[in-house]
């Protein structure tokens, strides 16, 4: 599994998130030692904002042999045919969209058909037990000062304290 910690993100505050280095360097941190995981920095190294399609058709140029399949939670797939270029994303891979809760089976279902209808696009819904958290929340509960070590590693917990990241 890649992880391509996003560069210059279009549509959020640098407020909202750390930058793209200390994202870089949390990933690297969140999967160290694992060796089926891999770190890419592909989008951070990039000068411009950072889009899907652009990484996905990059790494399929580098990489023609391979298959992509691009991980997203279903929270993303309901909304992914408003992300740029939502055609291309769909012609460089295929979709695993891992269910998140708030996002009925039902509906899952339904952008699955829709999108793939749009796009002639390839998803696979994977289901597993779903982590009732987000990125969002987590750096809210950092900024209040609670505990987050059963949803981060804590050498990433570490660094966040060390680099005071979140904290307004």
């Amino acid at each position: 599994i890649w992880f391509i910690p996003t560069g210059k993100i279009p549509h959020k505050s640098t407020k909202e998130t750390a930058s793209a280095f200390h994202r870089l360097n949390m990933v690297k941190l969140a999967v160290e030692g694992n060796d089926n995981f891999f770190v890419n920095d592909t989008e951070v190294v990039r000068d411009s904002f950072s889009y899907t399609f652009e990484t996905l058709e990059e790494l399929k140029g580098k990489y023609p042999d391979i298959e992509f399949t691009f991980i997203v939670g279903a929270d993303s797939l309901d909304y992914m045919e408003k992300w740029k270029e939502p055609q291309r994303i769909f012609r460089c891979c295929k979709i695993a969209a891992v269910n998140r809760p708030g996002i009925s089976n039902d509906k899952i279902a339904e952008k699955k058909k829709m999108l793939g209808n749009a796009y002639n696009g390839v998803i696979e819904i994977i289901n597993m037990p779903p982590v009732d958290v987000s990125s969002t929340q987590i750096r809210k509960m950092i900024r209040e000062g609670k505990s987050v070590t059963q949803f981060v590693p804590e050498k990433v917990i570490e660094y966040i304290k060390h680099n005071n990241i979140y904290k307004d």
